[in-house]
């Protein structure tokens, strides 16, 4: 998957609670960024737990 600039504007950082949240929204378009480098970060919605990065956008 090539990202585009909107793409990488919409990269979120989800764990998996947060990341339910988005998807029982079903307003938006959900991919798991495409990386070599599967580490985890701090989750960019609650700042709490760790995931993984994730391209989310409006349908």
């Amino acid at each position: 998957m090539e990202l585009t600039p909107e793409m990488v504007k919409s990269i979120r950082t989800l764990c998996g609670t947060c990341l339910r949240h988005f998807v029982d929204a079903k307003t938006f378009k959900i991919a798991l960024v495409p990386s070599a480098d599967r580490s985890m970060d701090t989750c960019t919605v609650c700042q709490m737990r760790r995931g993984y990065d994730y391209v989310v956008m409006h349908r």
